[in-house]
């Protein structure tokens, strides 16, 4: 399990269900303020990518000994001029997608977090990125009362979704793919 927290941390934890125990076996303490969101690899389970209000994105080896202390951060990113929000790995590992108060979503390469992309378009600060299980697509959810879904390919804003009467606070692909479910500050959860 890997959490973050208002203490500028990431920690990794292991659990145990069969006695619901969780025993911290990894901090990272290199952001300078509040980590918002962390994200897995999906098929190597070899790093992982956090994001901070200190705007930067990291990029984070698992260890290989699970006693291990400190969390080794093996690369950062000034990525974002505001508070960075969420950030996602894509199904394959190879993108890492990022959104932020600064009303923008980014693409970067897993490998080394160069910047392959912007994608711009909402008119509020974004809360939500995530990839789609599928498709070379993203969608966002923003401040913008909008969620937009994104070609990752040439950074295009492929379908623009309304209907929530305040910020979209969260949104998810699912059945595969095939659908999106969305949550508001307005109170409603939307498919």
């Amino acid at each position: 399990l890997l959490s973050s927290g208002k203490d500028n941390t990431v920690r990794l934890w292991k659990v145990d269900f069969d006695n619901f125990k969780f025993e911290c076996i990894g901090i990272g303490a290199k952001h300078t303020n509040a980590v918002g969101s962390v994200d897995m690899s999906k098929t190597s389970s070899s790093f992982f990518a956090s994001v901070s209000q200190d705007q930067c994105l990291k990029l984070w080896k698992f260890p290989k000994n699970q006693e291990s202390d400190q969390l080794l951060c093996i690369n950062t990113q000034l990525a974002h001029e505001k508070d960075i929000n969420c950030v996602t790995i894509a199904p394959n590992d190879r993108y890492i997608a990022t959104s932020s108060q600064d009303k923008t979503a980014k693409l970067w390469d897993a490998t080394d977090l160069k910047l392959i992309g912007v994608f711009r378009g909402h008119r509020r600060g974004v809360w939500t990125v995530r990839f789609s299980p599928v498709d070379q697509i993203i969608v966002t959810s923003a401040a913008d009362c909008t969620m937009r879904l994104w070609n990752i390919t040439d950074m295009t804003c492929l379908k623009s979704f309304e209907g929530h009467e305040s910020s979209v606070l969260r949104c998810e692909f699912i059945s595969n793919g095939m659908q999106l479910i969305s949550t508001g500050a307005d109170g409603l959860i939307k498919l």
